[in-house]
């Protein structure tokens, strides 16, 4: 039987996968990083957070999963011809020691079962 991951190639590659691929199963998400850490995530039925870019987020109860908050106060381009003066841009540059903690998490993934990658999707302005 192959691995998540060797399944996944083989999906890719046309090959010869011996199971459907299962949307994420061939990749170890990482969410503790140095850019992750700028956004925290909204809680089920806790307040709204604004990430990095300035996109405010929110899960509300009896929802599957938080979303932007699109109205009036909280869109982040007010003016599309302007939107330089409204959209944060986050840092993408970190001292190798805000990746120490990260990398050691990295390092424990089986590459041979996953691939690693992080998550991010800072949603709509």
């Amino acid at each position: 039987m192959l691995t998540k991951r060797q399944n996944l190639l083989e999906t890719i590659r046309g090959g010869k996968p011996d199971r459907f691929v299962n949307q994420y199963e061939a990749f170890a998400i990482m969410y503790d990083t140095p850019v992750t850490r700028q956004s925290p995530m909204p809680g089920y039925g806790k307040g709204p957070v604004k990430d990095a870019w300035g996109v405010t987020r929110h899960w509300p109860i009896g929802t599957p999963g938080a979303f932007p908050v699109h109205d009036e106060e909280h869109i982040v381009i007010k003016d599309v011809a302007n939107w330089r003066k409204y959209v944060t841009v986050p840092r993408v540059e970190f001292p190798a020691s805000e990746w120490e903690s990260s990398i050691a998490a990295m390092e424990k993934i089986d590459r041979n079962e996953y691939f690693a990658t992080l998550f991010y999707a800072p949603g709509i302005f």
